[in-house]
């Protein structure tokens, strides 16, 4: 049956995310990695040489992802010890240390730069949306993400935007149905009836019911114009 909750369920630090954060790492050590080795390290670098390295705030923001970072260092399979400073969702300054990377100096120079990506893309997505969240404070507006996201990162870019103090809105096309103008027109064409608003909820919510077992879902409606749904 259709839900009766009134939101969405937040992306979390749950196995979902991290299996997609390690595909994505594996990938981007193949695009680091392709040869097999970081040449330019393993060339000047001297074997068993300890390092330690900083990660530093050159801008204030909201941080993401640095509680990802120890499983992405386990995922490239490198020695590097991560200590973490701030935790996600936690706002940093300028020149504030967020994490440090203890290792053999190897490792830690052939990994730093994916981490950092990492860190940047989901750092500065929390950043922006913590903006927005303080801009509609005291109101009862919520600022909620999309589907609109870069393939392959959408939990991250969610559980980024909850970092932010931002909500989720559905995470795909199979955990909730949001009716938008494609779908009624396509109804239009094949039955040659126009569906109102409050028509096409209650045609959703019958689906609901006659599916097999219990199917909950949000039932959502998009619309362009102010109107009653109700008569």
């Amino acid at each position: 049956m259709f839900a009766d909750k009134d939101d969405f369920t937040q992306i979390s630090r749950d196995p979902q995310l991290l299996d997609d954060l390690a595909q994505l790492v594996r990938l981007a050590i193949r695009e680091d990695l392709d040869r097999g080795f970081d040449l330019t390290t393993v060339s000047v670098v001297p074997a068993g040489l300890a390092a330690q390295a900083h990660i530093v705030a050159r801008e204030p923001g909201t941080a993401a992802g640095l509680d990802l970072v120890t499983h992405i260092v386990q995922v490239i399979g490198s020695a590097v010890v991560v200590s973490s400073q701030v935790p996600d969702g936690e706002v940093f300054s300028a020149g504030q240390t967020l994490a440090t990377l203890s290792g053999d100096a190897r490792d830690v120079l052939t990994c730093e730069r994916t981490i950092l990506n990492f860190l940047g893309r989901m750092c500065g997505i929390a950043t922006w949306t913590k903006r927005h969240v303080e801009a509609v404070e005291g109101h009862k507006a919520k600022v909620y993400d999309t589907r609109k996201t870069t393939p392959g990162w959408r939990r991250l870019e969610k559980y980024s935007v909850g970092c932010g103090g931002g909500r989720n809105h559905r995470t795909g096309l199979f955990d909730a149905i949001l009716i938008k103008d494609n779908h009624l027109a396509a109804h239009h064409r094949l039955t040659g009836t126009l569906m109102s608003p409050y028509d096409a909820v209650e045609h959703a919510r019958k689906f609901l019911l006659q599916q097999p077992g219990s199917v909950e879902s949000i039932v959502e409606i998009e619309v362009d114009t102010l109107c009653l749904l109700y008569t």
